[in-house]
């Protein structure tokens, strides 16, 4: 099986290769190329969202071991 990286590095070898071996939908491996990049978006957008919810929590967390009052809780588990 190649890899999604070798395959980008080296479009033109791949293609010529599964040529030879008489494989007729070759612009599959185009497709396979774009929706690599856009699972690459999705997950960049997922990390963030994560950092930020880390982040949140680590700030609901010091509140708690401050004792402060619960509306800076409740506030902050909204967002």
């Amino acid at each position: 099986m190649l890899q999604i990286s070798f395959i980008r590095k080296n479009q033109k070898k791949v293609l010529l290769g599964l040529k030879k071996r008489n494989f007729k939908k070759l612009h599959l491996i185009n497709e396979i190329l774009i929706l690599d990049e856009k699972k690459k978006i999705a997950q960049n957008v997922l990390n963030k969202i994560l950092e930020k919810e880390n982040l949140i929590s680590k700030k609901i967390g010091k509140i708690f071991s401050s004792y402060n009052d619960d509306s800076q809780i409740k506030s902050l588990k909204e967002k």
